[in-house]
């Protein structure tokens, strides 16, 4: 009886890790307008972020080196590479690699909203304190959160976060602070000529997808 209790509580332990795991993909999300808006990984997609402008012959040999099979690039701009392998196997090995890499400053899973919008993290997070937070306080956040400031205006501020670490995961804990209107990725994203407007509440009104903040 007590090799069948055991055999049964790893089991239940076995359900429990995968069922974490499949609720932990499914979390990601951003805030917008204080509600969670959910963020689906794109199919063995990764964003590089280079540290500065790098040859694009050299970004895609260390790539070409690492990826046994094909693969498809696209750059949204000298800094910012997208790429997609043809697994998720090969994704996970190239983006441990990339790691390593002195050039890389972050690598990324690519996301899609819930209607297929390309909604790209690199390493810069737009935010807006709320009226009445004071500049003692605007300052202990950023330094609390070790951000660089790269831009300011009357309407937003342009963070950047360390190198390595996760936008979108500092931007909600930015947002989960209290001091910020708003709170969310630069996302990259390129849209289509003529393309239909996503079925969004709020895409009118986010500034990455009406502004070219790169």
């Amino acid at each position: 009886m007590k090799k069948i209790y055991l055999l049964l509580i790893i089991i239940i332990g076995f359900l429990f890790f995968l069922l974490s795991s499949a609720t932990t993909e499914e979390e990601k999300y951003y805030y917008a307008f204080g509600e969670k808006v959910p963020l689906f990984r794109k199919e063995n997609t990764l964003l590089i972020k280079y540290a500065d402008s790098i040859d694009k012959t050299e970004a895609e040999e260390f790539i070409k080196k690492e990826v046994s099979s094909g693969f498809k690039e696209k750059w949204h701009n000298p800094q910012t590479l997208e790429i997609t392998t043809e697994s998720e196997k090969i994704t996970n090995a190239l983006r441990e690699q990339l790691k390593l890499n002195n050039e890389v400053y972050t690598c990324q899973p690519f996301y899609t909203l819930k209607d297929g919008l390309d909604m790209g993290v690199a390493d810069e997070v737009l935010i807006r304190f709320l009226p009445g937070v004071s500049e003692e306080q605007k300052k202990e956040l950023i330094k609390a959160f070790d951000l660089g400031t790269l831009k300011t205006t009357k309407i937003y501020q342009k963070l950047r976060v360390k190198k390595g670490v996760d936008a979108l995961e500092m931007a909600n804990k930015i947002y989960e602070s209290g001091l910020v209107e708003f709170s969310t990725p630069n996302f990259v994203s390129s849209g289509i000529y003529h393309q239909a407007i996503p079925n969004d509440t709020y895409f009118s009104k986010q500034i990455t997808c009406n502004n070219d903040l790169y």
